[in-house]
């Protein structure tokens, strides 16, 4: 998985801004960062991201609705804040965030924070993609099984016979076994309905 993109939330007048983008370049460099504002509308779908999020002089209803944007767009998350009240409460609620500064006095604070998330985030993005291929290679022995099965019933095939034969044709049309699983379930379907006209 790549290295995420790491973009900056913060108003204009946050007591902590300089120490944050100061952060961000010694981090990442004066160009490997960018504001949040200037990437929103141009990231791909899925983009690995990770937000430093200054909550500082942030209303109540912003916060809801950046809280919005970022939590669909799996989006790993660190907040920095004055002091932990019910907005930040909110905001780590609704971001599912995955660090929090507060009252940050160091840049190092800052720096180790968002190593910490950017860790974390590529490891859910890893474990997610593994999730993925699971699910994908669950659904495959699936319809391998089912594929077995209408073989058993319409050819009269034992399972090994009815694999074997699955197997057989795989290899002959250079064809993933799942793929002429599919193709078995789509004929036998086509031929036979749904059992509407027997």
């Amino acid at each position: 998985m790549s290295r995420p993109a790491v973009v900056l939330i913060q108003k204009p007048h946050s007591p902590y801004r300089q120490m944050l983008e100061d952060t961000l370049d010694q981090e990442y460099g004066a160009g490997g960062w960018h504001s949040f504002a200037s990437v929103q509308g141009s990231l791909a779908p899925g983009t690995p991201l990770v937000a430093l999020w200054d909550l500082h002089e942030f209303p109540s209803g912003e916060v809801r609705a950046l809280a919005e944007v970022l939590a669909p767009q799996e989006v790993g998350v660190v907040l920095v804040c004055g002091r932990v009240d019910r907005m930040v409460r909110q905001a780590l609620r609704g971001t599912r965030a995955l660090a929090l500064v507060a009252e940050p006095q160091e840049p190092q604070e800052v720096a180790a924070a968002l190593e910490v998330a950017a860790a974390i985030h590529q490891r859910l993005g890893e474990l997610a993609v593994q999730r993925q291929e699971l699910q994908q290679e669950l659904a495959d022995r699936q319809e391998i099984d089912n594929a077995k099965r209408v073989l058993m019933q319409t050819r009269g095939f034992s399972e090994a016979e009815a694999m074997r034969s699955l197997q057989r044709h795989s290899r002959n049309t250079n064809r993933k076994l799942a793929e002429v699983a599919r193709q078995v379930l789509k004929a036998h379907q086509v031929f036979n309905g749904n059992g509407e006209d027997r």
